[in-house]
């Protein structure tokens, strides 16, 4: 029992996004049913259930999702996408089931009600994202699906209370990625700015050489200016009066 548990944690340790599936190698009914089982059990916050996944094994329906997110074309090579949604749909049946059927999603309750979802989300992928590691698979988020929730909301028939937070694909690794330098975000009982500092500042020289010379995708840029540029051209928009309008949106799936 020891050597396995050591194994897992060899395995978390060691583990970076997998891009490059095999597209032939079928993951067992039974290994989709463990899974589906482990994202049921993740924790979520008081109990309420706040997020629900939808497991995906359609291929022209991960083929849309492909497009849909930039042609990125792993995401065809996955046997599974998993799609983990915050579900308010569920907290305005439970209000309507104990006699409060006027409940609505108002401008002073959303925002803590996203969060509860999109953590619950969170935790139940990366409940998956490790199951799938335990049977020697991979995995990778797609964040990306933040970006077309209507597309999403139309396919999937989502109803009104339910949105997008992250997808992910899994499947079994054709040829292994390479593993990132890894950033400290670990302190001792206080938060240490300075620390942050001199350790991004490290990590930038440390990962312009891992761009450099990395095997697929090369590009001369320092880590902080990448992320600096993806959040100022992704995140620098209204998304959360976004995602406010598509939770308060009309009805149109099945009832």
């Amino acid at each position: 029992m020891k050597n396995e548990q050591n194994n897992f944690i060899e395995k978390q340790l060691n583990r970076r996004s997998e891009r490059n599936l095999n597209k032939e190698k079928i993951i067992s009914k039974e290994d989709v049913q463990l899974f589906k089982d482990v994202v049921s059990s993740a924790p979520t916050s008081k109990n309420g259930q706040g997020a629900t996944a939808i497991f995906i094994q359609d291929k022209d329906m991960i083929a849309k999702i492909a497009k849909w997110n930039w042609n990125q074309v792993h995401i065809t090579q996955a046997q599974l996408v998993v799609l983990f949604v915050g579900d308010m749909n569920r907290v305005k049946y439970i209000f309507e089931k104990n006699g409060n059927p006027e409940w609505e999603l108002n401008e002073g309750n959303f925002h803590e009600l996203l969060l509860i979802g999109a953590v619950d989300a969170t935790i139940k992928g990366q409940a998956l994202t490790d199951a799938a590691l335990s049977k020697g698979m991979g995995s990778c988020y797609i964040g990306g699906v933040r970006t077309f929730p209507e597309k999403l909301i139309e396919e999937l028939e989502l109803p009104p209370f339910v949105i997008p937070i992250v997808g992910l694909t899994v499947g079994y690794p054709d040829t292994q990625e390479e593993i990132k330098p890894k950033l400290n975000t670990v302190y001792d009982e206080k938060y240490n700015n300075e620390q942050m500092k001199e350790e991004v500042d490290a990590y930038d020289e440390v990962m312009s050489k891992y761009f450099t010379n990395r095997g697929r995708n090369r590009k001369d840029i320092t880590w902080s200016a990448d992320i600096a540029y993806a959040y100022q051209t992704f995140f620098d928009k209204d998304l959360y009066g976004e995602q406010y309008k598509l939770m308060k949106r009309k009805y149109k799936g099945n009832k």
